[in-house]
């Protein structure tokens, strides 16, 4: 990694490790390329409904043997 003072603007530049280009260490998207610079800067591609679906179908199949026994007991 590339790490160069810059006099100019008193900043760190870095090499953008997708593209290469010199880009400043404190930017989280490379301009030139328009890649995250880090991982923790990555957006979620899923969206946060589905993540709620998914987390209610996993609650509904663990508890679906209860119900059935609880329906099994109350019809007796």
């Amino acid at each position: 990694m590339n790490q160069d003072y810059d006099d100019a603007d008193d900043d760190y530049t870095i090499d953008c490790p997708h593209c290469g280009e010199s880009i400043y260490d404190d930017v989280s998207q490379c301009p030139y390329c328009r890649q995250y610079v880090s991982s923790s800067d990555f957006k979620s591609r899923i969206p946060k409904w589905i993540w709620a679906v998914v987390v209610l179908a996993t609650l509904f199949a663990f508890s679906l043997p209860y119900l059935q026994t609880l329906m099994r007991m109350i019809g007796e």
